[in-house]
């Protein structure tokens, strides 16, 4: 005897196979009667950890990315450290400067011409540690001016509500110095090690740390 599928029954034919193909793979996903997780990761992006990358200012620099057009950023950045303030309306340029770093062979430039008076504008240099709560963390960088400034090192929590957790507004000149912030990260998500600025000043970033 024959069997001839007809158009309609070939199809069924070809869904009940896909049917069964998709349940022998799912159940292959179940380990100890749970089923796998899947876990994906945003194209090029890289997780956050606990320890600073990159900060001793070395390589690689990238060009800096404003998530706004209020303010005026240029510039490149020692990767992963980024800025933060392209929500204001400030000017500001980074670069790398090799001509009088504290250690290494470079260190971050950052030369603020700008910063509005309204908004509470301000520069925001920073960088994006998975710090543990309910911990206490110190945090330190060295840093000089071509003036005599006042300039913010905070640990500060990265999501809304922005809590800062500390924050130590310290006089700098032109002679490397070494500032000082310690902090206890409480709440839930990422804390950005930031350093902020409301005047216009040029400024030089190296060697930075964090430890419990």
């Amino acid at each position: 005897m024959r069997v001839i599928l007809k158009p309609v029954g070939l199809v069924c034919v070809l869904v009940a196979f896909v049917a069964l193909t998709f349940l022998a793979v799912r159940q292959s996903r179940m380990v100890d009667g749970k089923k796998e997780q899947t876990v994906t990761s945003a194209p090029g992006t890289q997780s956050v950890g606990a320890d600073l990358v990159n900060a001793g200012f070395e390589e690689k620099y990238v060009p800096v990315q404003p998530f706004s057009q209020e303010g005026v950023v240029s510039g490149v950045v020692a990767a992963p450290w980024v800025d933060d303030s392209s929500w204001a309306q400030v000017v500001v340029d980074y670069s790398q400067d090799s001509d009088n770093p504290h250690e290494g062979k470079s260190c971050q430039k950052v030369v603020v011409t700008e910063v509005s008076t309204v908004k509470e504008a301000r520069v925001q240099f920073v960088q994006e540690l998975n710090l543990a709560l309910n911990k206490s963390h110190r945090a330190s960088c060295w840093i000089r001016a071509d003036r005599t400034t006042e300039i913010d090192i905070a640990l500060r929590q990265k999501p809304w509500p922005y809590r800062y957790y500390g924050v130590n507004k310290v006089k700098i000149g032109n002679q490397w110095k070494k500032i000082e912030v310690s902090g206890t990260p409480s709440l839930a998500g990422t804390t950005f090690l930031m350093l902020k600025i409301s005047k216009p000043v040029t400024f030089w970033v190296d060697d930075a740390k964090v430890s419990q």
